[in-house]
């Protein structure tokens, strides 16, 4: 299966990879989803909706919209699934922070995390440690999080 953003119609589509042929009806989600990341193991889809300034949970095997959307800081623009932990790192552009959703409840976990500006999430999560970048005046300033707390290392772009 394929899952398709439909940003105009803040929905979410699905298409069948064997014969090619949408499967049943649009998803609707948040405003402007602008990024979805998937969960395998506990067969969840999670939408970043930019305009509503949330999160949208499908379920994967029915393709139902779990609840109602979890709100989240401004801007979300990235999603990480941790899945040995099954938390959800939601990066908000536009707060510069990172939200962390519990994966099994759906539910938003403590404050956000300010981690500076033009935050994206990097799909990289390493022994329980997550990566996240910003770019700005040349430096890359990566922000490495273990149990949801910032520590900051400047690696100048040369």
């Amino acid at each position: 299966m394929i899952y398709i953003i439909t940003a105009d119609s803040n929905s979410i589509s699905t298409i069948s990879t064997k014969n090619n042929t949408p499967l049943g009806n649009e998803i609707i989600v948040g405003v402007k989803p602008i990024y979805m990341e998937i969960d395998t193991i506990q067969n969840k889809v999670y939408v970043a909706n930019a305009g509503s300034n949330s999160i949208s949970v499908i379920n994967g095997i029915t393709n139902e919209k779990i609840g109602k959307d979890i709100v989240v800081c401004e801007s979300p623009l990235g999603i990480i699934v941790s899945k040995s932990k099954n938390d959800i790192y939601v990066a908000n552009s536009g707060s510069n922070s990172i939200s962390v959703i519990n994966g099994t409840t759906n539910e938003k976990i403590g404050k956000d995390i300010v981690v500076g500006e033009n935050t994206h999430i990097s799909p990289l999560i390493y022994l329980e440690s997550m990566f996240m970048c910003q770019i700005k005046a040349q430096i890359l300033y990566p922000s490495f999080t273990n149990n949801n707390t910032k520590m900051d290392a400047d690696i100048p772009l040369v």
